[in-house]
């Protein structure tokens, strides 16, 4: 099964502390139906144009919202076509995040079929090999894998998203994702190294590591009181692997 090769460093943990403190702001103003409904909008225009723009498509960003609109632009037939596609295929998306079902491959294949022709039917593998280009110089600017491996990457894709903990490292506060980096390094900690590695005082860990062990997020590693060390929560080891 395909493993990616990633590490969360210092400066990941950081901006994941900054992403979680906007999202708490923006969660607390006072967001009405209409206000989200235009914010998924916004995204779905601005990621429908630099999706398909990486792919060479001419479009401006004003120019893909009216072409979503139902605008046509003489000589950029093609590129109207390509966002409408990509549009619809987004829209697609968002209806199966809501239906919250593991995702199947199947699925995956009739988005390709909506972004490729515009119809929700499912679409080969492609046979062949393709390049990203720099759209300015036409520089390839990445490979993707040979056409014989798609297949199999593709069905550990599905299977690793079967097992998503995107939900489980959203619910760690800024202090829990900090740890992860420490226990990746080193499997297991005592108090006094998590205490160096957060900046806090060897009591006020304490304290912690007593709420982390009730909630599961941490467990004894060995219970002697003088070498007393920690090791990640067993539903939380996915996170460090």
């Amino acid at each position: 099964m395909f493993s990616p090769v990633y590490r969360i460093t210092p400066a990941i943990t950081k901006a994941l502390m900054s992403i979680e403190a906007d999202r708490q702001v923006v969660s607390d103003l006072p967001i009405d139906v209409t206000v989200l409904a235009s914010l998924r909008e916004t995204a779905r225009l601005v990621s429908t144009h630099y999706s398909t723009q990486i792919e060479g498509n001419r479009l401006t960003q004003a120019q893909v919202k009216e072409a979503i609109a139902g605008a046509r632009f003489p000589g950029k037939e093609r590129d109207e076509l390509e966002v409408r596609h990509h549009y619809r295929a987004l829209e697609e998306m968002e209806r199966l995040a809501a239906a919250g079902e593991p995702l199947a491959e199947g699925q995956l294949r009739r988005l390709h079929g909506l972004v490729m022709t515009g119809q929700s039917k499912p679409t080969p593998y492609r046979d062949g090999q393709n390049v990203i280009r720099n759209s300015r110089t036409r520089e390839i600017v990445y490979m993707p894998p040979e056409a014989k491996a798609v297949p199999g990457l593709m069905s550990d894709l599905v299977k690793r998203g079967a097992q998503d903990q995107s939900g489980l490292l959203r619910n760690l506060d800024p202090r829990e994702r900090r740890l992860l980096e420490l226990f990746r390094r080193n499997g297991t900690a005592t108090a006094a190294e998590i205490a160096n590695h957060l900046k806090l005082s060897h009591r006020t860990v304490v304290g912690l590591c007593r709420s982390w062990l009730k909630t599961g997020f941490l467990e004894l590693q060995n219970r002697s009181r003088k070498n007393r060390a920690y090791r990640l929560g067993q539903a939380y080891l996915t996170l460090i692997e």
